[in-house]
């Protein structure tokens, strides 16, 4: 998209010409103009080193969009028709299509690729009415909005919305979709930077019961939930090919309310559990991995939830001080991997069948992070240690959000390489 940049800096008014891209998820704009001089080129250059900023643009249509967290990348002088073009780079995380930098919000409203797969889908009858078909009819049972309080001063809906295609001069198919849209509502206006923090927070929920990531689609802003007036145009939040959804991987079996609690319990721990969430995401956001960097991960994750968590350390610190009580010596200190994975099982109420891998685990990742020669696993250590530390990461997470009983598959277990269901939990109706 073609855009007019005009800003001012030290008392200098620069009008640049420029074009927005979207490249690898990360937006930028890059302006160029011949009409600089040697000292507005080197003012530009002393800007690039002041840090993030926010700045406006104007389409070719006169619309205005704000760029938010702005950062200059690099910049070039070329020469064209004799004249010296200086163009700069500038990368921002977010535009919005509006007139005023510091606008506050009193709600927004937005969809997940995909996040309908954790609902039930309504029901409909179709009543074909006329002879010739002349009028159609569909009833559809509209469910009622889920609506909560998700913490201080933000109340949530989740509702139905219906999309409805026919194709032929007569109707030879027709297609009913229905997505899920989220609506926020705040108590108090919020500016944006809040906002986005409390939508990564939501999609990274999501992305945990679907385990895969999740395109952010159609995020508007504006006085209430109700009537949205600026939408989110470019955000390192959209994927910029739609993701293909893997049905292999949807492996969260639960009820809306299931979801709803757990969602509360994720917003109240997120900022405990930050770090290992953001550890674990990396196996889903990174097409391009292998069994060592999932075996990493997980144990990484797992150790990095249960030292921020409490409750999960303490019960680890005293199976740590227990088995150094049993082995004769005086202190255990810090907890290891095995110490941790007691600990969720104890927190969790998981069965116990599966302690017996645990030093197995502890000898895999220790393999793989100390790389030593002396230390040989065998390939079904590797892929014990793999599926269980999958298990055990998704595991903590759900038991401290309040999610102890759940059901995930396909996850597999083996003494001997055939495989069986690690877990079989059934999940329960939350009220």
């Amino acid at each position: 998209m073609k855009v007019h940049w005009n800003f001012s800096y030290q008392n200098m008014t620069f009008d640049l010409s420029g074009e927005i891209f979207f490249d690898n998820k990360k937006p930028y704009m890059e302006a160029y103009s011949s009409q600089l001089s040697f000292v507005e080129i080197e003012t530009i250059k002393e800007l690039a080193l002041t840090g993030l900023y926010n700045t406006q643009v104007v389409d070719m249509d006169g619309k205005h969009y704000s760029l938010y967290r702005c950062y200059f990348a690099n910049y070039r002088e070329s020469y064209a028709d004799g004249e010296l073009v200086f163009t700069i780079k500038v990368c921002f995380d977010l535009a919005i299509r509006q007139r005023n930098l510091e606008t506050a919000y009193y709600g927004c409203s937005f969809t997940f690729q995909n996040i309908e797969k954790l609902f039930p889908l309504n029901e409909f009858d179709i009543n074909l009415l006329g002879e010739e078909l002349e009028k159609i009819e569909i009833d559809i049972t509209r469910e009622v909005p889920i609506c909560v309080s998700l913490c201080e001063g933000v109340s949530l809906k989740i509702a139905s919305e219906y999309s409805g295609l026919y194709s032929g001069d007569q109707i030879y198919s027709m297609n009913i979709g229905q997505t899920k849209r989220v609506y926020l509502t705040f108590s108090n206006a919020q500016n944006l930077d809040y906002i986005l923090q409390l939508i990564k927070q939501l999609k990274e929920f999501f992305e945990l019961c679907l385990l895969c990531e999740l395109q952010l689609c159609d995020v508007r802003l504006g006085t209430d939930s109700a009537h949205c007036i600026d939408k989110i145009t470019w955000s390192p939040f959209y994927v910029s090919e739609g993701v293909s959804f893997r049905e292999k991987n949807f492996a969260f079996y639960g009820t809306s309310n299931n979801i709803i609690c757990g969602l509360l319990g994720w917003i109240k721990n997120y900022q405990t559990l930050q770090l290992g969430i953001s550890i674990w995401q990396k196996q889903i956001y990174n097409t391009q991995i292998d069994q060592n960097d999932i075996i990493l991960w997980n144990g990484q994750a797992i150790e990095a939830i249960c030292e921020q968590y409490a409750p999960l350390f303490e019960i680890a610190k005293k199976h740590a001080d227990n088995r150094a009580v049993q082995a004769g010596k005086r202190s255990a200190g810090s907890p290891n991997l095995v110490d941790y994975l007691h600990a969720i099982n104890s927190f969790s109420q998981t069965e116990n069948s599966y302690t017996n891998h645990f030093m197995d685990a502890k000898k895999v990742r220790d393999k793989l992070t100390h790389n030593n020669p002396q230390k040989a696993v065998s390939k079904t250590q590797l892929l014990n240690t793999e599926l269980l530390l999958t298990f055990y990461a998704q595991k903590a997470l759900f038991s401290i959000i309040g999610l102890r009983e759940f059901k995930r598959a396909p996850l597999l277990f083996s003494n001997n390489m055939s495989l069986k269901t690690i877990s079989s939990i059934q999940p329960r109706t939350l009220n």
